[in-house]
């Protein structure tokens, strides 16, 4: 009976959802010719761009992710886009509050809302697509040339600009931390161009499933056409000295690029965490998954955080994790943290110096 009911509720959150996005195309198609960009605003040539969709507060964590941004760059512009809906942003500060609803539609967005209301897929799994359509009619609406897209219970331990331009010197493409051969995070993204991110967004369009991956799963499959590319998540020697594994013991198929997962960290001196290194230091979010505290590993990634002990080195005044192999550092340049509580790993948090 129960599971009866839960196939009913799914199809019935299914039908709303498809209904909604008709309601939302009809609405985009009336006012898309009364809308101009920002004129006011200056346009950029970096940004950060982070987004939160739908009516639902916005959760103060999101408070302590722009506040650390701000602790190591005070002057990259950093959009927050969300919904007029939204019940206040008032609390957020330190960024430039966008609404959605005043951004310009782009083409290949309303391609996407025609394809989905003809799909059946969740209002949870369009919304962690959409938010890359969001970031591209942002980026065409405010004038930005290349960003850095983070989700939100994120925390970024570097000048964003100066991290923007180290990457500006590497990658052409949209560039994500990979897990393993059929996960990737997009906890932070590199996008140097608005051509490189329509390429992406052309991929989810051109799509002939009837129900789409989530985006964790189009995000490596993008990568294998050759038309994405990867930050790296561990630095090169640790493949020979660990393996690259799933915590059962599976490794990397012979079709698959292990440099996939530490390409760059030499010339960028730091890795990224797809999630399994913020997981690890506080578990996972404690409401969906109240099981899997501090110390949980990973079962979807390549990388064992066991192998990859953090400290925290002061500098500035500020804590920064590093992570040692055979005398050499790499930073690690942002931490998922997926309990949601990243005021405690903040780099202004003393507490933190605890753990060093």
């Amino acid at each position: 009976m129960k599971n009866i009911t839960s196939i009913i509720t799914r199809r019935l959150e299914i039908e709303k959802n498809r209904i909604s996005n008709i309601v939302k195309i009809k609405r985009i198609d009336s006012e898309r010719k009364n809308k101009t960009s920002y004129n006011n605003l200056n346009k950029v040539s970096e940004a950060i761009i982070l987004v939160h969709t739908g009516s639902r507060p916005v959760p103060e964590y999101v408070k302590d992710c722009i506040q650390q941004i701000r602790l190591f760059d005070k002057s990259i512009p950093i959009y927050f886009v969300c919904s007029k809906k939204t019940v206040s942003v008032d609390h957020i500060g330190c960024c430039i509050v966008i609404y959605e609803e005043d951004l310009l539609v782009s083409d290949v967005h309303l391609d996407f809302l025609r394809k989905v209301s003809k799909m059946q897929i969740t209002k949870f799994f369009q919304v962690t697509i959409e938010r890359f359509f969001v970031v591209y009619d942002a980026m065409q609406t405010l004038g930005i040339d290349s960003c850095l897209h983070l989700e939100n219970d994120n925390l970024l331990y570097v000048c964003a600009t100066d991290l923007m331009r180290r990457l500006s010197k590497i990658y052409y493409q949209i560039a994500t931390p990979r897990a393993w051969l059929k996960i990737s995070y997009a906890s932070i993204m590199y996008i140097p161009t608005q051509k490189a991110l329509m390429d992406f967004l052309e991929y989810i369009n051109c799509g002939s499933q009837d129900v789409y991956f989530n985006d964790m799963e189009l995000l490596p499959t993008h990568v294998d056409t050759g038309r994405g590319m990867t930050l790296p998540v561990v630095f090169e020697e640790y493949s020979s000295k660990y393996g690259l594994k799933l915590l059962n013991g599976d490794g990397p198929k012979k079709t698959e690029k292990e440099s996939d997962y530490s390409n760059f960290s030499k010339e960028l001196e730091g890795i990224f965490d797809c999630a399994c290194l913020g997981q690890y230091l506080d578990g996972c979010d404690f409401i969906y998954h109240p099981d899997k505290r501090a110390g949980y590993i990973n079962e979807e990634a390549y990388i064992d955080a066991r192998n990859l002990p953090i400290s925290w080195v002061k500098e500035d005044n500020l804590y920064v994790p590093y992570v040692e192999y055979c005398q050499k550092k790499y930073r690690v340049f942002n931490l998922h943290i997926h309990s949601k509580r990243l005021g405690l790993f903040r780099s202004d948090c003393e507490e933190i110096g605890n753990n060093t």
